[in-house]
């Protein structure tokens, strides 16, 4: 926030119309307003959303942050969104908002700006595997064990056979989608996802060597706020059920995970994409 304030950043405009800044609208009908630290994250984002004309450009401005708050309250805008297709994206909402809006001050600066942020670099093997969030009930309700452990064992003396049923797979390979879902599949889980404001990000992967083309939700939600997942994930494929076709719920626990969702997946949730 310190470092926002007193900023210029980057915005998109409206083709036919150069000195007003584009706006998002969501699925819920909230207005937002995209802004950029820089070129590059301006520039993703507009492939994301499509907002390339004919000609490849993209009408751009550069401007105080002040400005572009005032633009967004003359247009009722309720979120200013930065760098919106990052991992970094920062979602301001009506009082950060204020905090942010101050004017260009013509003082000397009491400060040599913000320290580097320093970290460290974290492995992280197997990205794509997430874990599987499971609303169908194991053949054993009492018991629910390892993947690898039988959930139900059933002897047949007479033709000297043993069958075991294990429980479904606790994890999913995420893959790019098989085919592209229909509107009311979409509009059927963001409903679910409107109704639990700890869910962060959500969008539609396909699933590594699954022969029936499955489609399921990879959600982001804060650890500390996932007492409600086996609720949401019931839901949500209850819902996907009833458009044919059902869908699990996988959890994205990664920064890299993030990365690797967006660029394979369809983003559907807070953020269509069009």
């Amino acid at each position: 926030m310190s470092a926002l304030r007193g900023a210029e950043v980057y915005a998109t405009t409206w083709p036919t119309d150069p000195s007003s800044l584009r706006t998002l609208l969501n699925s819920s009908g909230v207005r937002a307003l995209a802004l950029f630290t820089d070129e590059r994250q301006l520039e993703e984002a507009s492939l994301r959303f499509g907002w390339h004309g004919v000609d490849g450009s993209v009408p751009t401005r550069r401007l105080h942050i002040s400005e572009a708050i005032r633009a967004a309250r003359q247009q009722q805008v309720s979120l200013v969104i930065v760098d919106i297709t990052s991992d970094h994206a920062l979602e301001l909402d009506q009082g950060e908002i204020e905090l942010v809006s101050a004017p260009p001050s013509t003082r000397p600066p009491s400060y040599q700006g913000l320290g580097p942020v320093v970290h460290s670099v974290r492995q992280v093997d197997n990205t794509n595997e997430l874990v599987r969030v499971s609303s169908r009930p194991p053949p054993n309700h009492d018991h629910v064990g390892s993947a690898l452990e039988p959930a139900a064992v059933n002897i047949d003396t007479e033709n000297k056979q043993v069958t075991a049923t294990f429980a479904i797979a606790i994890t999913a390979t995420m893959a790019a989608l098989p085919e592209t879902p229909n509107d009311e599949l979409i509009d059927g889980m963001s409903a679910v996802l409107r109704e639990y404001p700890e869910v962060e990000w959500a969008c539609l992967v396909g699933e590594e060597d699954s022969d029936r083309g499955a489609v399921h939700v990879a959600l982001r939600i804060d650890a500390a706020f996932r007492k409600n997942l086996s609720e949401i994930s019931a839901k949500l494929r209850a819902a996907s059920i009833a458009h044919g076709k059902p869908c699990d719920v996988l959890v994205l626990d990664t920064p890299e995970q993030m990365k690797r969702a967006r660029a394979i997946g369809l983003p559907f949730y807070p953020w269509r994409k069009r």
